[in-house]
């Protein structure tokens, strides 16, 4: 019980951390890794091997939720400035929370 209350705390606070770090773009890209795995939430756009979603600016929130959904699912998260390029990632599984 005390790991899946801590993996929600941290799931929180990089899906906070990942999603503070795009304020600066107009729209927010996040996406995962499907080539291991189906991916079991929604996303807006496949390319490759990744799946992600695109929120704009002011959807902060359903940013948040969706970067905590698929950290929980197991995935790590990359936010990136473009659909196209993947730029910094983290997972539960890293064990640190980038301050």
């Amino acid at each position: 019980m005390l790991d899946k209350s801590c993996d929600k705390l941290t799931a929180e606070q990089v899906a906070h951390r990942l999603v503070e770090r795009s304020d600066g773009c107009r729209w927010r890209h996040f996406s995962v890794i499907d080539e291991y795995k189906p991916v079991p939430f929604p996303t807006h756009w496949r390319r490759k091997n990744t799946s992600g979603v695109t929120f704009r600016r002011q959807d902060a929130a359903a940013a948040q939720a969706w970067v905590k959904q698929a950290l929980l699912a197991g995935f790590t998260v990359f936010h990136a400035r473009t659909k196209n390029g993947l730029w910094a990632g983290q997972g539960l599984k890293d064990g640190r929370v980038a301050r």
